[in-house]
């Protein structure tokens, strides 16, 4: 039996998902505060279980992606994005939806640069994603090359 108080218990998630990268995202998802505007955000994930660390913001990804340098010391790294979302039928954007609802996602890398996504959307439960492909996960994993540069 599941319980409303804890979204957790219903989660759905890749079998083939790391472990350490499921535990990540459950830790952002009760760590990073939710945000009530539109932005992306970075984050560094420390190697002690300090809080993590906000790297940067900015409305557009690629640009935070591409102009951010990860500190060396930093064991993964998080892109969280709070949106919403809508029938893909209308013409309406979905922030203008009246039937819309929040979203969030949360997308990890690691030091073996394996990459898992949490998607969060209102009264569902999470899901987790493995196997991400394309442009995100792509400047992704080159800002996180780019901390071998800072070390």
């Amino acid at each position: 039996m599941t319980s409303p108080d804890d979204p957790w218990s219903t989660l759905t998630s890749d079998p083939n998902a790391e472990p350490s990268l499921v535990a990540w995202l459950h830790w952002l998802s009760e760590t990073v505060p939710r945000r009530t505007r539109h932005a992306i955000e970075l984050y560094g994930i420390p190697p002690t279980e300090a809080a993590p660390e906000l790297l940067g913001s900015s409305p557009d990804v690629y640009r935070l992606l591409r102009t951010t340098t990860p500190p060396a010391d930093l064991v993964g790294m998080a892109v969280v994005a709070m949106a919403w979302i809508g029938s893909i039928d209308s013409p309406v954007p979905p922030r203008r939806q009246p039937n819309r609802r929040r979203c969030r996602q949360i997308t990890v890398i690691d030091e073996r640069n394996s990459i898992a996504s949490l998607l969060e959307i209102d009264r569902e439960a999470p899901v987790v994603l493995t196997g991400a492909e394309g442009r995100v996960p792509i400047a992704l994993r080159t800002c996180w090359r780019r901390r071998l540069s800072a070390a």
